[in-house]
């Protein structure tokens, strides 16, 4: 393979400029390479071409106002979800704690149901100590083969700021399986 031979430098032009009143100009102006003391940088210099002066942003514009309004958006979702993510995980807490106790006492809640009855309203008890305030909330201890199934079904009334939209409801239903 042959050796590579240097080429002459390209000779470098400057695209049009803009001028005050924002319309370009179509003079080519001539561009100077220069070095900083030795430093691998180097900087463009345009003769004769003045910078274009764009006013300042208000404090105030559109793209203020429109973050403003998806913060507000996003805090409100936060306050109005965060409360109900967290009830679902802790009526589901609540569900495996039943089951591991069901596991120790298992030939016991399957034979006497009024210790069955006892836990199902320990559970209900429970869920509403941590927040499920829905009047109708259903608990279930169901027992199949060697399994023991432990739900409940709840629900959480969502509510819009101003009744942008009507209150509506949301409906969990969970369920717990345990080995027995």
């Amino acid at each position: 393979m042959p050796p590579l031979r240097p080429r002459a430098p390209l000779p470098i032009v400057a695209a049009p400029r803009m001028r005050e009143g924002g319309t370009r100009t179509s003079t080519r102006e001539s561009v100077s390479i220069s070095r900083f003391c030795g430093s691998p940088s180097r900087r463009l210099t345009l003769k004769g071409v003045q910078p274009v002066k764009y006013k300042k942003p208000r404090r105030i514009n559109s793209v203020s106002i429109t973050l403003l309004l998806f913060a507000i958006a996003v805090v409100y979702l936060a306050y109005q979800w965060i409360p109900i993510v967290f009830l679902k995980y802790e009526a589901n807490r609540i569900l495996e704690e039943a089951g591991s106790k069901m596991t120790k006492q298992a030939k016991l809640f399957q034979t006497d149901r009024r210790a069955l009855e006892q836990l199902r309203g320990k559970l209900r008890g429970d869920l509403y100590g941590v927040g499920v305030d829905d009047p109708q909330v259903d608990v279930w201890i169901e027992f199949e083969n060697n399994e023991a199934r432990i739900g409940t079904v709840y629900s959480v009334w969502v509510h819009w700021p101003f009744d942008i939209l009507k209150p509506h409801e949301v409906e969990y239903q969970m369920e717990h399986v345990v080995h027995l």
